[in-house]
């Protein structure tokens, strides 16, 4: 069942839902959040230059899932999805795919000139399987 959802850059204020649905769906433990951490502050700072954020809400205004995407810096206009994470009580509803269409969206209207490639990989643990078509 698919539920609307609004998709905008992410805010400062939203550190902490991110935060959650990063350790929430087992991403990473709360002990090991230093890179997250730097990238996400990195981005609300503008010292990681082209590196972007973005929040999927739902209903009422509540955070349901986040995603980060920036450019590789070795590659001829190549991007990589870093992070996408949906609350689980709501996966399979349309967060991700929206949150992942958006990132589509947002790099075509770049262009050419900025954007060839967006790479997605995706985790090999035990704990993703079955959640690949849950975007």
């Amino acid at each position: 069942m698919t539920q609307p959802v609004s998709v905008r850059a992410a805010e400062a204020a939203d550190v902490e839902h991110i935060r959650a649905l990063a350790i929430g769906n087992g991403m990473f433990a709360p002990e090991d959040m230093g890179g997250f951490d730097d990238g996400l502050n990195g981005y609300l700072t503008g010292s990681l230059e082209g590196h972007r954020w973005l929040v999927a809400t739902g209903d009422g205004g509540r955070l349901e899932g986040a995603a980060y995407y920036a450019p590789e810096p070795f590659g001829d206009r190549v991007w990589y999805l870093y992070f996408l994470a949906v609350n689980p009580s709501h996966q399979r509803q349309g967060v991700g795919s929206a949150l992942l269409e958006h990132v589509e969206q947002a790099l075509r209207a770049e262009g050419d000139e900025l954007a060839r490639v967006l790479i997605v990989e995706t985790s090999s643990m035990a704990a993703y399987q079955g959640r690949s078509d849950s975007l």
